[in-house]
């Protein structure tokens, strides 16, 4: 009888053990599969700007820079550096890769978009120039009203390509040094507006190297 009595008392405390041990098993479960989901999600922003990267090279395969002569992927490479030294992410990264290849070669926006998303096909297609738009007012005329009205985003990738292009350009010839010098001094005095505190930062560095360059 005494043993059947203490059993009795046990099983409230075995259920509530058990109850407890259930829920605490459950509970591991919904972290462990959170945390698997959280590391494919950064997993994804890790590989997605080597995708990038590749259908770069491809679609740049063959073309040189005018003023270097490099490859023509080493600029969009060297401006997705830029804005990884500063901590940018995607979409930064990615449209940074892409940011010529609507404009230099047969890419199309829908090609970006399937391939990698709205909001990287938006800023390539954002940071487009419009050939026959620069023919009809100039490109100085035609820079200072499209980074004016540039998203946030685009306006700081922007920045970062030009950062990149001045660095060669003490490797041009003088005509086009001093052409390049002063479009650029042009569009940055019109950038003094609210800029973000990387824009300021990359307009700031912009204006330095253009300082550095011996005009003469």
């Amino acid at each position: 009888m005494e043993n059947r009595t203490n059993h009795k008392k046990l099983e409230p405390i075995l259920t509530s053990l058990f109850i407890l041990f259930a829920f605490f098993y459950f509970f591991s479960i919904l972290k462990h599969q959170y945390i698997f989901e959280d590391l494919l999600r950064k997993k994804e922003l890790m590989v997605l700007p080597e995708k990038a990267l590749e259908f770069a090279r491809q679609k740049h395969a063959g073309q040189r820079r005018k003023v270097s002569n490099a490859e023509y992927v080493v600029h969009p490479i060297n401006v997705a550096k830029i804005l990884e030294k500063y901590g940018c992410q995607e979409p930064f990264l990615s449209a940074a890769l892409l940011h010529d290849t609507i404009e230099d070669t047969s890419t199309t926006y829908d090609e970006i978009l399937v391939q990698f998303g709205r909001d990287i096909a938006d800023l390539v297609r954002e940071l487009t120039n419009d050939k026959r738009e620069i023919k009809k007012i100039g490109k100085t005329q035609y820079l200072l009203e499209k980074l004016k009205n540039m998203s946030s985003k685009a306006l700081t990738i922007k920045l970062a390509d030009r950062l990149d292009n001045i660095r060669d350009l003490h490797l041009a010839s003088k005509e086009f040094r001093e052409r390049y010098y002063t479009e650029t001094k042009e569009i940055l005095q019109n950038l003094r507006g609210s800029l973000t505190s990387l824009q300021q930062e990359l307009r700031k560095q912009i204006l330095e190297t253009l300082d550095d360059l011996n005009m003469s």
